[in-house]
């Protein structure tokens, strides 16, 4: 879910009009139910701009591939699959050495996505650690039924359910769960 404040970032950088195209925009607001479908209450959001949808529901990977061939065409590099040994970082700048040689030397910045459990985090913060919430999370993906028009929440004890349309004929279900 892209809320109006993420959609204006988007327009700054030029990829908005393609989001709007492969996501679902709506209103803006949530119906939580209870384990019974009784509806217990709604938020409602609000769009920071007229110019922008109050949220825009979009799949995760065709949001990664707008922003990837975005960044490539205004000249980033992605490195994929590097093991890193050294990072320096000055300033203003940060390098990096790999196990394979490659170096990468006085960059403005560094992004690092080596999942939870994160090398990369430990050597700048060494007493970080992944704690488990207690909460297991599963997505899947439906075919959008024309009776969904926003996103919906059920609240239960030990779960929470969720209907979330990501397109104009998908939609998400996040469960998630005490385990």
């Amino acid at each position: 879910q892209l809320y109006s404040n993420a959609l204006k970032s988007l327009d700054a950088l030029s990829v908005l009009p393609e989001v709007l195209a492969a996501g679902a925009s709506f209103n803006g607001a949530t119906e939580f139910l209870d384990n019974t479908s009784t509806l217990i209450g709604t938020v409602k959001y609000t769009s920071i701009d007229k110019k922008y949808p109050a949220y825009t529901g979009i799949n995760r990977q065709k949001f990664l591939e707008i922003l990837y061939r975005q960044a490539v065409k205004l000249g980033a590099k992605f490195y994929f699959d590097n093991n890193v040994t050294e990072i320096t970082q000055t300033s203003y700048t940060v390098s990096v050495t790999c196990k394979n040689g490659l170096e990468f030397l006085d960059y403005d910045l560094l992004v690092a996505a080596d999942g939870t459990n994160s090398k990369i985090r430990k050597q700048f913060w060494k007493d970080s650690e992944s704690t488990y919430s207690g909460f297991g999370l599963w997505h899947s993906m439906h075919p959008l039924h024309p009776s969904v028009k926003e996103k919906v929440t059920v609240v239960m004890k030990d779960r929470r359910f969720g209907i979330i349309p990501v397109s104009y004929t998908h939609l998400t279900l996040p469960t998630n769960r005490e385990v």
